[in-house]
């Protein structure tokens, strides 16, 4: 695939259970391929999920260390619709898997 969207899905998954996705996912994009990962970066509660607390850091660990790199990111102040107190931000990264060398 040229592209792919993951909205949740990543975020949705054990922790343990992550490399094994992101070797899946990897398989079906092409090299130089972009994938749009969205998710949730929350303002607390960060243990609970899914979808489960999203951060940079998390991007970097298992997508970045396995073959992509970063093209962009963004995020939006949202509230959650149930509790008005809460906060959250969703955030989308945008990431290009890397051509072999």
């Amino acid at each position: 695939a040229d592209i792919l969207y993951d909205k949740d899905a990543f975020g949705a998954i054990e922790v343990e259970k992550r490399k094994e996705y992101v070797n899946v996912v990897s398989s079906y994009l092409k090299e130089g391929g972009i994938l749009l990962l969205a998710g949730q970066f929350r303002k607390s509660d960060l243990e609970s999920g899914p979808p489960f607390h999203l951060t940079k850091d998390v991007v970097e660990e298992f997508w970045i260390a396995n073959g992509f790199e970063f093209v962009d990111e963004k995020g939006e102040e949202m509230r959650a619709q149930y509790n008005q107190q809460e906060l959250f931000e969703d955030v989308t990264y945008l990431l290009r898997k890397k051509k072999c060398e």
